[in-house]
Formats: structure tokens, C-alpha cells, sequence
């Protein structure tokens, strides 16, 4: 049943009675109850009160009373720390949601409210719309009222550092924790690593002006150069991660480990990775789920990524491919495992014949699950290069993949045909916006060319359309 007692008006507007007719005010502020009565108002939450409408004049003064705690009916005004982080929550789900800066005051209001997690909420809104004044603002507060920051505070300030360009402060903060192996903070190390996939390609403007302070106390903020490899900052730790027992791998996060495999092998440490990998697939359990399975895979195709482009490169990467899954019983590889095989025959004499003789082993091997259009348009791009028209017309002439089908567990031989998701979906991505604009311009010199050599492009027949035929009388 819904609350039919009598309340105030949410908002004291200072437009009087009479200079407004009761219809127009009940009209425009909406202060009608369920019974139809102007003079009394429905109960109203936080949110409401920020999405009132304010008249024309005294727009500020309205604005602040909106924020006011005596405003607010007494069951929506926060009585709890928790109670708050949920009326902010309430409001980022509105569509569309308030301004930033409204929120600010709104968690202003309630300060003996205030939590780690609540302002955990405002920092992650900033930082993701790139308000690093504000960030800055809420880290000093924060250290100013004396809240103690939890893990959640400090991979936003990791991500506030990172987002502003400052690589080696940002470092400089997970190493302060990582001072025992025992306590590995993986939520910083998630942070910082997963990060450095940007390559420090921020503009101008997004950048930080001045040092911030970060939870009472100066950092010391070294603006990195410009073309700064965020890598370059990740030495330290590598050293650490190549002796670590193998109970304390097991404890990382599979993403965590594939990032620091991943620069480990750009910083020319493939030592190191390669045993990284092998301790982490050798602790884990006997029985994997799917989603482990496909990071273990991507782990492994990470290895398979960088080399120099010749044939022995080629046969040292398929024999480590072979090594390491066969590390585990479930691991096999997938499709693009072979697409980043086939790369190293690029410069080879042979690399048409090489790539059909690998392509046919490896599909007769693993099956149709590693098969995929990608390698199929190396193989017929490499044959045509070697001037093999016989292959690159064998594998063009293959049925398409979902043709195919894929087997139905480990041991079963049925096949499920697998829906043409490719026609069903057509992909609008950058290869498609690419040839899209490519098409337009041609068409655009096509015309130009016409119009120089003073040609009028005919215009299309319309086709002649074939009335239906009558059924007889």
C-alpha cells in the first residue's frame, strides 16, 4: 500500500501563491498526490530530488537547497555508512545519471556518513571519466578525516597514477607492498600490468598538471618521456616471479601470469617466461574448468607470439608448442595456435608447399577444432607467392567452417553442425569501416576522373519488373 499521508513540498521554491495559478503550479512541479490533492506531495527518494525541475530564477539557491539534509523526508535522508553508498548507487543507475559534481556534494552532506567504500564509488566514477582534479580531491579527503584506505583504494590509486601517465610512481606503490613473497598483492599487480597494454599513449590534455597527494602523504612525481615503455618499469619484479615456489604460482591469477609472460618475452626474457609457464601449468589441478583451459591456451600462444621470421624459428616454436601441451592432458591447442605458427614461413622460398604440409598434419593431428579461415587465407596467400595455384585452389575450394562441424566431447565421433554465425552477424569492425571507406573514396576518384575527361556516367537500367501471374477464372 502506498504512503497516502500528507508531506511538504521537497523543494521551498520562492515563487509565491499567487503569482502562479494553482493549476500551472500543480502542472509544472508535479506536487499532486495519489489522490489527485495539489497541496500534498508523494513520498519522494534522493534520487527524485535530484531530477526536480527548478523554475527560472533563484536556479542557484534552489540548486543548494536541493543538497540540504533538512530538504529530504526524513525516511530517505542516509542513517547508516551503508545506506549511503546505496543512495549513490541508486543515483549512478538513473539514465541518464547526475553530474559528477552533484554526487560530490551529495556525499559532502553526509560526513559523518562516510566510508572507505563510499568514496571507493566516487574514485572509480573520476578515474573513468578521466576527472583527475576530482580524484585528487577525494585522495585528500580521504587522508584529511583520517579513513583508512582497504585494497580497493589502492588499485584505484594505481589506476588514478597509471591513467595520468605516471608509470614508475604507480610501480613505486606496488612495490611498497611487495615486500615479502608471502603477501603477493595480485589486485595491484592485475592493475598495473593489465594497464601497460596502452604503451603510454595518452594525450596532452589527460595528463596530470601537478603532484597530488595520495593518502596523506607527497609523492614525488617524475614525468616519464614520451615514449617510455611502460616494460622498462616492470625489471625489478621479473627476477622475483622466475623463483618463485611453485605452491605460491598457483595463488596468481592466470591473467596476472600471462601479463607478466607477455612482457617478460618483450624485455627478451624468454628463459624466464618459459619456466613461469611450466611451473604454472605443472600445479594445476587434475581436472580443469573450460574457462582455465582457454587461459592456460592463451598463456601458451603468448610464447608463440615473438620471433624472428625464419624457418628454424619455425620448427623451435612448434616443438615448444608440443612440450608444453603436452604438460596437461586437457590442454590442447586451438585455432589461432597454428595461425601464429604459420607466421614464421613468411620469408621462406617454400613457405606455400611448407605451409600445406603443416596445415594438413596439423588439422589430422588435433582435428577440425583447430582449423580456422585465417590460416586458410595465410596458406592461399604463401601459395599464390610461391606460385603453387594448385594448393591455393585446393584450400579455397574447401568446404567453409561451419560446414564442418565440431566433435561432441573428447571420445564421441558425432559432429554438431555449427550455425553460419559469420552470415547471420555480419561483422562491423575496422577491416569492415576500412574497406567500406576504401570503396567510397575510388567511387569519389572514379567520378573525378569522369568528370575531368568530360564523361557523363550513364545511369543504371531499371530493371523491367514482370507483373505476377493471374490466377484463372
Amino acid at each position: 500500500m502506498c504512503d497516502q499521508r500528507p508531506a511538504k513540498a521537497l523543494i521551498d521554491f520562492t515563487v509565491s501563491k499567487q503569482s502562479l495559478p494553482q493549476k500551472k503550479r500543480v502542472r509544472n512541479w508535479n506536487l499532486k498526490d495519489l489522490s489527485g490533492n495539489p497541496s500534498t506531495a508523494p513520498h519522494r527518494t534522493p534520487m527524485d530530488i535530484l531530477d526536480l525541475p527548478t523554475p527560472g530564477r533563484n536556479t542557484i539557491n534552489n540548486l543548494r537547497n536541493a543538497f540540504s539534509p533538512s530538504q529530504f523526508p526524513p525516511r530517505a535522508v542516509p542513517t547508516s555508512p551503508r545506506q549511503l553508498v546505496q543512495a549513490i548507487r541508486q543515483l549512478l543507475s538513473l539514465s541518464p545519471p547526475p553530474p559528477f559534481m552533484r554526487l560530490y556534494g551529495y556525499h559532502n552532506r553526509y560526513a559523518t556518513h562516510q566510508t572507505t567504500e563510499s568514496y571507493n564509488v566516487l574514485l572509480a566514477l573520476s578515474i573513468r571519466h578521466n576527472v583527475y582534479s576530482q580524484t585528487r580531491r577525494l585522495i585528500r579527503d580521504m587522508g584529511s578525516r583520517c579513513i583508512l584506505p582497504d585494497a580497493e583504494t589502492e588499485r584505484m590509486v594505481i589506476r588514478y597514477l597509471v591513467s595520468g601517465g605516471f608509470w614508475r610512481d604507480a610501480w613505486n606503490q606496488v612495490m611498497k607492498r611487495y615486500s615479502t613473497v608471502a603477501n603477493i598483492p595480485t589486485n595491484l599487480l592485475l592493475e598495473l600490468l593489465g594497464s601497460s597494454i596502452r604503451e603510454y599513449a595518452l594525450p596532452k590534455q589527460n595528463r596530470l598538471k601537478r603532484p597530488p597527494r595520495s593518502l596523506g602523504r607527497k609523492l614525488i612525481m617524475r614525468r616519464p618521456p614520451r615514449r617510455l615503455v611502460p616494460t622498462d618499469a616492470l625489471r625489478p619484479i621479473f627476477d622475483r616471479f622466475a623463483t618463485l615456489p611453485m605452491n605460491e604460482v598457483v595463488k596468481l591469477p592466470l591473467r596476472v601470469v600471462t601479463y607478466v609472460v607477455r612482457d617478460l618475452i618483450r624485455t627478451s626474457r624468454e628463459e624466464t617466461a618459459l619456466i613461469l609457464t611450466q611451473n604454472t601449468i605443472k600445479g594445476q589441478a587434475e581436472e580443469l574448468s573450460p574457462t582455465r583451459v582457454r587461459f592456460l591456451q592463451d598463456l601458451i600462444n603468448t610464447h608463440l607470439s615473438d620471433g624472428e621470421i625464419n624457418v628454424a624459428t619455425f620448427e623451435k616454436k612448434k616443438k615448444l608448442a608440443r612440450e608444453l601441451f603436452a604438460l596437461h592432458y586437457q590442454l590442447r591447442p586451438n585455432a589461432r595456435t597454428g595461425f601464429l605458427i604459420s607466421r614464421y614461413l613468411a620469408k621462406s622460398k617454400n613457405r606455400g608447399m611448407l605451409s600445406y604440409i603443416f596445415y594438413k598434419q596439423y588439422v589430422a593431428q588435433w582435428g577440425p577444432m583447430v582449423d580456422s579461415m585465417d590460416i586458410r587465407r595465410r596458406i592461399v596467400k604463401y601459395a599464390v607467392l610461391q606460385r603453387k595455384h594448385g594448393i591455393a585452389q585446393e584450400i579455397s575450394e574447401l568446404p567453409p567452417i561451419g560446414e564442418l562441424g565440431l566433435p561432441h566431447g573428447r571420445s564421441s565421433e558425432d559432429l554438431i553442425p555449427l550455425r553460419p554465425w559469420r552470415s547471420m552477424y555480419p561483422q562491423k569492425g575496422r577491416k569492415t569501416r576500412y574497406w567500406r571507406r576504401l570503396f567510397y573514396r575510388m567511387l569519389a576518384r572514379r567520378r573525378h576522373s569522369y568528370w575531368r575527361r568530360g564523361i557523363k556516367p550513364q545511369p543504371k537500367k531499371k530493371k523491367t519488373q514482370i507483373p505476377p501471374p493471374t490466377a484463372p477464372r
